[in-house]
């Protein structure tokens, strides 16, 4: 399959799926302690995934809102919650009927509904704690298209600036990963690159120009992983040590960044030069989104009923994944019978 004949929402939809399968392999690390054929990829990056996710749904979200803005939110709506309430149930399943733990308070579970999670509680699905995130940018859509390209730009700089300082800060003061961060913080931390996302959709810019800040941004992401491992050394007496290190891992998790980079730079640099549809990578694209929410609760059963093969697993969360986007995302399935606008993410 050659990428460049592709039309652009089959490739972002394949990078979607690709980025959904690797969160949900990387968590595998959390139920058992060898992965076997997929320990390789399970070092292909924790907030790097997330950070993709983000520019795609930035960009995509930037051509449906350009193209019809008209009752935005209410599609959007539609389109998230009934498989975001899913998940819910189905952690409740899980947790509670399955795992015999206690029934979690109701205000949780409300606020979890509301999209509050990471601002007065915890995300009870854990990955959700990145789509509360969206759904504030979705909030913001219609002040960012009203703001010149100019602020938009300081905008994704000064998140940018604070997510390095708080890189910095988690290594030396203990504070926590952004699944914990409390009170909306990642809305400073992580608008970045959604923001540069819709840049890259919004006319007034220049493509190239914001692919090139996108490329920066993704590269110091990188720098500042190995510069906080060098200082991490000195401040241990080991500074020889961070040059022995082969660092394996984060060169893994550069590749998911440099793949999240490539397929935006065939958009820029061959934009409409590909008009091949893709239904299979419309498909993955699909229930990626639903693999996302649900791997972690399927885990959690599957370990509980004392399963050690990681790729059952996997299956598993494959499996859950597209039934609920057979049964519950019912705008996709209408995308794919022509009956629905083709660019919502």
């Amino acid at each position: 399959m050659n990428p460049i004949k592709l039309d652009q929402w089959s490739l972002l939809a394949g990078l979607r799926f690709v980025l959904a399968l690797i969160v949900a392999i990387g968590h595998l690390h959390l139920f058992m302690p060898k992965l076997g054929i997929m320990t390789p990829f399970a070092d292909l990056g924790s907030i790097e995934p997330v950070l993709g996710f983000l520019l795609v749904s930035g960009y995509s979200i930037g051509c449906y809102y350009y193209k019809n803005p008209d009752g935005f939110f209410g599609r959007r709506l539609r389109r998230i919650y009934p498989i975001y309430l899913g998940a819910i149930i189905l952690t409740l399943i899980v947790h509670v009927v399955i795992r015999q733990e206690t029934f979690p308070k109701v205000s949780t579970l409300i606020l979890n509904g509301l999209f509050l999670n990471q601002v007065f509680t915890y995300s009870y699905v854990r990955p959700a704690w990145s789509l509360s995130l969206e759904f504030w940018l979705y909030c913001l859509v219609p002040f960012f298209f009203r703001s010149s390209s100019g602020f938009l730009r300081f905008a994704a700089w000064f998140s940018f600036a604070s997510f390095v300082v708080y890189s910095w800060s988690r290594s030396l003061f203990h504070l926590p990963y952004f699944f914990d961060v409390d009170y909306g913080g990642n809305l400073l931390l992580l608008s970045f690159i959604w923001i540069c996302g819709l840049r890259l959709a919004d006319p007034r810019s220049d493509k190239q120009v914001v692919l090139r800040e996108i490329g920066i941004m993704l590269s110091l992401q990188i720098t500042t992983i190995l510069m906080i491992e060098m200082a991490s050394g000195a401040r241990h007496h080991d500074l020889m040590g961070f040059f022995r290190k082969s660092h394996g891992e984060t060169a893994m998790n550069a590749i998911s960044l440099l793949l999240t980079f490539a397929v935006f730079a065939r958009l820029v640099y061959h934009q409409g030069s590909g008009s091949r549809r893709s239904t299979t990578l419309r498909f993955l694209g699909d229930i990626s989104y639903p693999l996302y929410l649900v791997h972690f609760s399927v885990y959690s059963a599957l370990v509980w009923w004392g399963m050690s093969n990681p790729l059952l697993y996997l299956c598993g969360a494959l499996g859950v994944s597209t039934l609920f986007y057979l049964l519950l995302d019912h705008y996709s399935q209408r995308r794919h019978l022509g009956l629905a606008n083709p660019i919502l993410s």
